[in-house]
């Protein structure tokens, strides 16, 4: 297929079909009757590349759930483990309390905890709480306890011991972050890099190499 083609065929299916509220089917949405029937056909399950339909759902990917009451072992895409779960890529993952080991990516909805050690990167819409490993980026609303990741930990508030190369606690951070970059809005502990930014400091003191430390 042809990126052009490709592209309206996307769009389609994107008219075509959406989410329920739980995002766990796909529905067929009416308002689609405008499109143009010229330029792709929609059928009622079209078919995507890698022999994937519309029909398919984040949820039916492979996984074997050995968990009693969701405490035990998970191993691939079993959205809620209290326990151990292993797996290469998460796909939709909602909340591990315990040992979660990942190939590529541990990718949480409503929360990761524990020890999580992940290839390339840990990411939650919202926390991350317990010892966080990722390869290449460590991202949540909050992330709690220690962290370290090979390019960036980013967060709203990252609260305990952060190190990566970029240290980027958004809104505040408490405790010490050890990188090149350190940058806060608000800081309540140390940054110990190259540059250090703490918003709440005063002029000249915001950016300080080497060390910078806010206490109140």
């Amino acid at each position: 297929m042809s990126e052009g083609r490709y592209d309206a065929f996307a769009g389609c299916l994107r008219a075509y079909y959406r989410d329920d509220a739980n995002g766990s089917v796909l529905r067929k949405n009416h308002a689609c009757d405008r499109r143009d029937p010229s330029v792709v056909p929609c059928g009622s399950h079209p078919r995507l590349p890698g022999g994937r339909t519309t029909a398919s759902r984040p949820q039916d990917e492979w996984g074997v759930n050995l968990t009693v009451d969701d405490y035990g072992l998970a191993i691939g895409n079993v959205p809620r483990v209290n326990g151990l779960r292993i797996n290469l890529r998460d796909s939709y993952l909602e909340e591990v309390n315990g040992i979660n080991l990942a190939g590529l990516a541990v990718v949480g909805v409503e929360g990761i905890r524990g020890l999580t050690l992940a290839g390339l990167a840990t990411v939650s819409e919202k926390t991350i709480e317990g010892f966080t490993f990722g390869g290449y980026k460590i991202e949540a609303e909050e992330v709690r306890w220690a962290s370290v990741a090979g390019w960036r930990v980013e967060a709203e508030e990252i609260r305990g011991l952060s190190i990566a190369v970029w240290n980027d606690a958004k809104r505040l951070q408490t405790g010490l972050s050890i990188g090149l970059y350190n940058s806060t809005d608000e800081l309540h502990g140390i940054q110990l890099g190259l540059l250090n930014r703490a918003g709440n400091h005063r002029s000249p003191f915001r950016f300080l190499p080497l060390l910078n430390a806010h206490f109140d």
